[in-house]
């Protein structure tokens, strides 16, 4: 190809620093380890990458690793290398542009870490991951941080193995010393032949260091993210040079790792077992159980082996069944989508089941379509029953609104003794908007029932479930405003509209849109923990933690618990375990289901309740020996099932 010397000068000092005695940028790659299956990649602009994965266990991080400049899967999948990574620890390896299988090079306007970024996560969504680590080496440790800076769904962390930060590292980190004519004459030869095998143009071939000296983001990335990070180097042998050198934060979770005697190639077999061990040991940590403060970034919400890498491959639909007896409060199914009930809330108070809902027309869009709702003249109502199961006749709780409004019930909030129920009034169609506030309506009269308006709550707002009590005292609810973006109301003490508002913080540019959250104190009884529905495209529930009683949260992460952008509700057992009722299937409300939780955070077991229709916007008490469950079908119906307690041990999911 005749490239010139200053090219390989260029190469030589940004990439390599000082060669190995024995290292050499081989051919092109022509064998496959066996333990890995190919898959072809088509990304938006043609190209065509090659990814080489290796199946482990769903409950661990999958590891994605992107080679060199000159690299390809033999990188990573040289014996020792692998055979120092755990066995069961999920791999993906991705060729970029012009390497190993992945055709064509890039462009020279291409040839950016950018683009090379953009391509990793256009395979990493192919792939459907939703809970990976980043890594690679040389150029694809720049890539790896790139990536993190763009901040996507299901990333848990790091690796940078010799990865710069940014061109500059090299000179004043590691200041190559003078090599000989016959030294520059062989690495030119070597990349020369990996050129030749991989058909790249000398225009292709001279982009390359354009991109790593055009690079300026790293060192911003690593000083902003909070993502915990390895970074790896050699030490040439030589003592080894402070870390502001090479250009890493002084942040706890920034971890320096040196190889002794080891150059640039810290994955060559001299080298390739402790680097592996090193990566190993990380993963081990980022793979960790999530924890409020000491692991919040993890996306780790379901664990078994049952659990497959991609959730959402499970086959809901044969989950094992929950035993259950079932009774219909209401059903306005009859109407043909021109009436609606939905939002059902329970409670047990003063010796009996209460159920409120919200009832109003519906706009028909077919049979068995879920009706058009929230629209102008919805009001709440309610019945009571002794055992849950036989329900008495049908009243209004809430009154008919005036013109133009309506009301959505909100759930029971049991204050002092007295049994408030919530409801929020809005100016139809919809609760967006201008018009929207929180009402209570007292329970003045047991027998027979009758309902008080008792005052505003909180104006602007909508809540998902009734407060709870937090550790401090206080009482804490969730809110949306009219512009949908979501708070938590934290008060209710000296008075039932005393109430101060923390919203939920999403970072800029996060495609996360949360809606319906819900949360509970953890079994330490201090910090707590929430979920939101996302109405993004993401098809899992996102997960934050706060540490100061609800005023602050941790940034929400996807976790791996699937979801269809469905309400869901959760209650604490007596015997400490949690419950989460929810629609997990990704594409539609059907079926419902419950999980089990032991610590609140890491749900473990998955049950069907009901389904064969749509079936959603779930809520789950706990009275006597039994769980209680109210639930809608296509928003036309009031229905309860009655869970015994003790048939969740019953549970057996396949794999288990």
């Amino acid at each position: 190809m005749g490239l010139g010397r200053p090219f390989f000068l260029a190469i030589g000092l940004l990439a390599a620093g000082a060669f190995a005695a024995d290292h050499r940028v081989q051919p092109r790659a022509t064998r496959d380890h066996p333990s890995f299956s190919l898959r072809a990649h088509a990304l938006t602009d043609g190209a065509i990458l090659a990814s080489y994965s290796r199946a482990g266990t769903a409950a661990k991080p999958t590891l994605v690793l992107v080679p060199e400049t000159h690299g390809d899967r033999t990188q990573f999948q040289e014996r020792t290398f692998l055979e120092n990574l755990p066995a069961d620890l999920p791999l993906v390896i991705i060729e970029s542009r012009g390497q190993g299988r992945s055709w064509p090079p890039p462009a020279p306007a291409q040839a950016t870490i950018e683009r090379y970024a953009s391509d990793v996560l256009e395979v990493v969504a192919q792939h459907g991951l939703a809970n990976w680590i980043i890594g690679g080496h040389s150029l694809g440790g720049m890539i790896a941080i790139e990536v993190a800076g763009r901040r996507p769904a299901g990333l848990r962390g790091v690796v940078a193995l010799e990865g710069w930060v940014h061109s500059r590292v090299q000179r004043q980190a590691f200041p190559t010393a003078a090599r000989t004519e016959a030294q520059m004459a062989e690495a030119r030869a070597q990349r020369e032949e990996r050129y030749r095998s991989q058909r790249w143009t000398q225009e292709e071939a001279a982009a390359l260091p354009r991109a790593w000296i055009a690079w300026e983001s790293g060192e911003r990335i690593l000083r902003e993210t909070s993502y915990p990070v390895l970074s790896v180097w050699g030490d040439r042998g030589q003592p080894r040079p402070a870390r502001d050198r090479l250009l890493l934060p002084p942040r706890p979770g920034i971890e320096l790792a040196w190889i002794s005697g080891a150059d640039h190639y810290v994955t060559d077999p001299l080298f390739a077992a402790e680097t592996a061990r090193a990566v190993a040991r990380f993963v081990g940590r980022v793979a960790a159980a999530p924890h409020p403060s000491g692991n919040p970034l993890s996306p780790l919400m379901l664990a078994g082996d049952w659990v497959p890498v991609r959730p959402h491959e499970i086959d809901f639909d044969a989950l094992p069944k929950i035993p259950s007896r079932h009774a219909i409060v209401s059903d306005v199914r009859a109407a043909g989508g021109h009436r609606v009930n939905q939002h059902n809330y329970l409670v047990h108070h003063a010796g009996r089941f209460w159920a409120m809902w919200s009832d109003g027309p519906g706009e028909s869009r077919g049979p068995g379509r879920v009706p058009g709702h929230d629209r102008a003249d919805q009001h709440v109502s309610f019945a009571t029953s002794d055992d849950g199961l036989r329900w008495t006749a049908i009243e209004n709780m809430t009154g008919q609104p005036d013109p133009g409004y309506g009301w959505i019930a909100r759930g029971f909030w049991e204050r002092e003794g007295k049994l408030l129920a919530l409801a929020s009034r809005y100016e139809a169609p919809g609760y967006h908007g201008p018009g929207l506030s929180l009402h209570a309506f007292e329970l003045a009269s047991i027998s027979p029932p009758k309902w008080r308006h008792a005052g505003l709550v909180f104006d602007d707002a909508i809540n998902n479930f009734s407060p709870k009590l937090l550790p401090s005292g206080e009482w804490m609810m969730s809110r949306r405003d009219g512009a949908t973006k979501v708070h938590n109301l934290v008060g209710g003490v000296r008075a039932i509209d005393d109430w101060a508002s923390f919203p939920v913080v999403v970072p800029a540019g996060s495609a996360f849109r949360p809606e319906e959250p819900n949360w509970w104190v953890l079994p330490d009884g201090k910090n707590l923990v929430s979920l939101f529905r996302d109405n993004g495209s993401s098809g899992y529930l996102f997960r934050a933690f706060s540490t100061d009683n609800g005023r602050t949260w941790t940034e929400p992460v996807r976790t791996n618990f699937p979801d269809a952008k469905s309400k869901f509700s959760d209650v604490r057992l007596r015997d400490g375990r949690y419950v989460l009722v929810s629609n997990p299937h990704p594409k539609r409300r059907d079926p419902l289901t419950l999980a089990v939780s032991d610590d609140g955070v890491v749900f473990h077991t998955m049950g069907w309740l009901a389904g064969g229709r749509h079936v959603d916007y779930p809520h789950v008490i706990e009275h006597g020996d039994s769980l209680y469950i109210a639930f809608a079908t296509a928003k036309m119906t009031v229905e309860v099932l009655q869970v015994r307690v003790a048939d969740l041990a019953g549970i057996r999911n396949a794999g288990k």
